[in-house]
This record gives C-alpha cells, sequence and structure tokens, in this order.
C-alpha cells in the first residue's frame, strides 16, 4: 500500500485541505492567514479580526506565505500520517478561527451558525485523527461550550445578551457535556496548552449554576497560567475582567493600563473599560463612543448604542 494512503491519513476534504495548505516551511501565523484565505474562503478583514492585528499586517503575511511556497518550489501535497504532529498547531488555529467568526461575525447578523457547526465537525474529526492530542480535545472542549450557549447569546431584537444574562437552563446539555468529556480527556493526556487552558476558562462558566457563584479566583489563576504559555494583549484583556470580578473595578482598570496602545484598535478593550468605569462609579461615555466607531457587528453596535442611550437618560 502506498505509504501516503490519504484515506488513512486524512479522510474528510475540507479537513485534508486545510491540513495541506499548513505547511510546515511557514511559520505558524503565517499558514493560519494562507489557509483561512486559500481554504476557508475569509476577507482579509476577516483574518484580520481572528487574528487581532491589521489588514497590511495579514496581506503581509499571506504574501510572504505564497512567496516562500513559490521561492521553495513547495508543492501543495496531502501529508503523512507522520507529518501531521508538526501541522496540528496552525490547523487548530484555522479551526479556531472559523468557530469565532461563526460566533461573533465581522459583519452582519452576531453569529454564523453554519460556521459553529462546521467548527464543531472539524474539531472532533481532528480528535479522531489525534487521539493522544490534548490541544485537540482543548479546541473541541472550548467550541462545544461556545456552540452550546448559541441560542441563548441573542434577544428577539436580535442584540448580544451578555454571558451575566444568559438563561443557562437553555444551554445545550448535550453539548456541555460533549465539551467536558473532550476536557476530561485533555487532562489525562496531562499537557496544558492554550487551548486546554481555555477550555478549562469556558468550563468554569458553563458548570456555575449562577453567575453570581461563577470562580473569579479559579479564572484569574487558569489566565496566569494561560499568559505564561501564551501570552497576548486579548488574554492580559480578559484577565483583567476576571481581575475586575474578582477584586473590584479600580483594580480591573489599573490592569488595563498598559493595554490601550497594543489594543488601540480592539472595541471591545474600550467596551470593557467603560464597563469598569460605569461599575468604578466613572464616566464611561468616551470610551462607549470610541468601541462603537470600532465596531462593525451590528449588534455589537447596536447594543453599545443601547448602553449610550441608557447612560444619557440617567444623566
Amino acid at each position: 500500500m502506498d505509504s501516503r494512503d490519504t484515506i488513512d491519513t486524512v479522510s474528510d476534504d475540507h479537513l485534508r485541505l486545510i491540513f495541506t495548505c499548513c505547511h510546515p516551511e511557514l511559520s505558524t501565523d503565517n499558514q493560519v492567514a494562507l489557509t483561512l484565505k486559500v481554504v476557508a474562503g475569509f476577507s482579509t478583514e476577516e483574518i484580520a479580526r481572528a487574528l487581532v492585528c491589521s489588514e497590511a499586517t495579514v496581506s503581509q503575511r499571506i504574501l510572504r506565505a505564497r512567496q516562500a511556497l513559490d521561492e521553495k518550489r513547495v508543492g501543495y501535497e496531502i501529508p503523512e500520517r507522520s507529518e501531521l504532529a508538526g501541522r496540528v498547531s496552525a490547523v487548530l488555529g484555522v479551526v479556531y478561527a472559523i468557530f469565532n467568526e461563526g460566533h461573533t461575525g465581522q459583519r452582519g447578523p452576531l453569529m454564523r451558525l453554519d460556521l459553529q457547526a462546521e467548527a464543531l465537525r472539524l474539531a472532533r474529526l481532528l480528535c479522531d485523527l489525534l487521539p493522544r492530542e490534548p490541544e485537540a480535545y482543548g479546541a473541541l472542549a472550548i467550541i462545544a461550550f461556545g456552540a452550546a450557549r448559541a441560542h441563548t447569546r441573542v434577544d428577539e431584537e436580535g442584540l448580544p445578551v451578555l454571558l451575566a444574562a444568559q438563561d443557562r437552563s437553555r444551554w445545550n446539555q448535550e453539548l456541555v457535556r460533549e465539551g467536558l468529556m473532550a476536557l476530561r480527556h485533555a487532562r489525562s493526556l496531562r499537557r496544558r496548552g492554550p487551548y486546554v487552558l481555555q477550555a478549562e476558562l469556558a468550563a468554569v462558566h458553563v458548570t456555575a449554576p449562577t453567575w453570581e457563584s461563577t470562580d473569579w479566583a479559579s479564572i484569574v489563576a487558569t489566565y496566569d497560567a494561560l499568559a505564561e504559555v501564551s501570552p497576548s494583549p486579548i488574554v492580559a484583556l480578559n484577565r483583567a475582567v476576571a481581575v475586575s470580578m474578582l477584586a473590584g473595578p479600580s483594580v480591573g482598570l489599573a490592569s488595563l493600563t498598559a493595554l490601550e496602545r497594543p489594543l488601540a484598535d480592539y472595541h471591545l478593550f474600550y467596551a470593557t473599560r467603560a464597563e469598569m468605569l460605569e461599575r468604578a462609579g466613572g464616566d464611561p461615555r468616551g470610551d462607549l463612543e470610541r468601541a462603537l466607531s470600532l465596531a462593525t457587528n451590528e449588534g455589537e453596535k447596536c447594543l453599545i448604542e443601547r448602553r449610550l442611550r441608557d447612560r444619557l437618560a440617567r444623566m
């Protein structure tokens, strides 16, 4: 039998294309950018949002990736099973980006359930393909937990419903159980990478009976661990939110000081700071206006506008 037994390696057409495009000759960031463009059909704007960088940076990554493959005369060949491990980090990045775009779209309605379903399907296939890879199971857990909450994330007007206000009785418990089982398997493999740690964070939320009973101390500790293995301004921003819930909004605000420059074009930085400012008794209008100017999703924009109107009405 041919050692490149493609049916045995990756049987699903879409997943095979993703593995093929995630070529180890490229850096992981360039693999993800190129694959999202070529296979997933993402626009440059959508890729920039997924990778939290500028469109110019994405364009350069895609250009460099294509030039590198051309210069080295690298063909798009289906990888052998022995080659999968070297590509799995980028493949997980692509699958996770597909889910994130389905979770909160760049344009139009808040969610795209078709992208969520495709990401869930691909994550399940990855776990079947790589049963000893904890990060694959971590990614499956994150996606299952997120998909479980999908139908509680918008109200009748199509506006986002924040986690604190979601009806937990309506969460899809079958998907919650699937996520918990995936996370349990990931834990058994005894390697906590960024996807496993993010799954741990999501598990705290989906297993808390109420928002008020959330174990914020555990969440802060897990963000500390995540910051060690995968530091980023987004991780620091989310940690600041957890700190504000554990120690108060003033402490959370102090944690945001160093993040304004790297997240200057990220609407959720300003929306987050506005929420902390309001809880601390400050005026959030400036940050809400900045968040509104940067947001692109219609649902998120409407929610920020509502917050601005509510704030003005209370003055």
